[in-house]
């Protein structure tokens, strides 16, 4: 409906779900009565005066970007209907452009684009190459209910001091998920060393098709999942870190298959062989089939084991996967179990 304001290297880019009525009609962003948008970016310092809607496409010369989740369609978001399409065409444009932070005005984008039943507001976990996500309350005069200004704030805070100090707050830690021992973030560049000890070890890679991984290669597998996945940031590898001692002991979460044209998603975990045996993978791998269920609200989970591998798939028992079938591939044979779990 409205053309994107877009370009390489902003520092932030802000998606609603759809142009509304009324800015379909005058071909505006953030149009309608009572919209509080423009009015944000100027009480937060992101524009130097109060701009109008006629005056957006001064935008992108102010390091800001604007574009909508839905692009063929207008209205409210419980007309909208949303589909993979403009999921994977928005992956794209971030992409190429790769802006600092992509802002979703308003929940509803947010968990269409990441698929998830339930979203925060704020820093997100997932990412799309370099660009962190953000999601603020929505600007629309119809979700005043939900408005608090102070996420806008923390928003316009972090881009400041990315800007002024060379400091990149966007680049901490972020959590996925906790257990009672166990904490998953995301991966980080500082996080190298630690892999590759793991990596390096026959003992940890005896059942991966592909052996052991020299620095270069695990520091490759590191940057393709620094950001979630590329093409599903919503999943992923992530570091786990043993909560008593505060020390990274292997990478776990959730990754997406095509097999036998069919998209998967399967429940990972790699542990360091100290930590073996005190049941942390079987913990783990019941916290990511959680998360995956409740969050993600994804209804078939799998694994891939290698035969022989008796840990991997008494964890895989435990969590409550059986067999399916055996595959072939490249390597050799796969063992896949799977399962439906339940929400709640």
């Amino acid at each position: 409906m409205l053309d994107d304001l877009l370009r390489a290297g902003l520092k932030l880019v802000v998606c609603g779900s759809a142009a509304g009525d009324r800015s379909a009609k005058l071909g505006q962003y953030y149009a309608g009565p009572g919209n509080k948008f423009w009015r944000t970016l100027a009480d937060l310092g992101l524009t130097p005066r109060l701009l109008t809607q006629g005056e957006a496409g001064l935008l992108p010369d102010l390091g800001i970007g604007v574009t909508d989740l839905v692009k063929d369609q207008s209205g409210p978001d419980s007309g909208i209907a949303f589909g993979d399409e403009s999921r994977e065409l928005l992956c794209r444009k971030m992409q190429e452009l790769q802006p600092k932070v992509l802002c979703f005005n308003g929940k509803r984008a947010a968990k269409e684009f990441l698929r998830s039943t339930t979203v925060e507001y704020g820093l997100q976990p997932q990412r799309i190459g370099a660009t962190r996500l953000f999601v603020a309350p929505s600007t629309s005069a119809a979700a005043n209910g939900s408005w608090d200004p102070a996420w806008w704030d923390k928003l316009a805070a972090l881009l400041r001091l990315t800007t002024s100090s060379g400091v990149d707050p966007l680049r901490e830690p972020v959590k996925i998920l906790e257990t009672e021992r166990l904490l998953m973030r995301c991966l980080l560049p500082s996080d190298l060393d630690d892999l590759y000890a793991l990596y390096r070890d026959p003992v940890i890679r005896r059942y991966f098709p592909e052996g052991t991984l020299t620095r270069d290669e695990t520091k490759e597998e590191l940057e393709w999942f620094l950001n979630g996945h590329p093409d599903h940031p919503e999943l992923g590898l992530w570091a786990t870190i043993h909560k008593a001692d505060d020390r990274f002991i292997g990478r776990c979460g959730l990754l997406p298959w095509t097999i036998e044209q069919h998209a998967e998603v399967e429940v990972a975990y790699l542990l360091a062989k100290e930590y073996w045996g005190q049941g942390l993978a079987t913990e783990a791998a019941r916290a990511l089939v959680g998360y995956g269920v409740e969050r993600l609200h994804l209804s078939r989970l799998i694994c891939l084991i290698l035969p022989g591998n008796q840990a991997s798939l008494r964890v895989a028992a435990s969590i409550g996967m059986t067999f399916e079938k055996e595959l072939q591939d490249e390597h050799g044979s796969l063992l896949l179990y799977s399962m439906r779990p339940r929400p709640g």
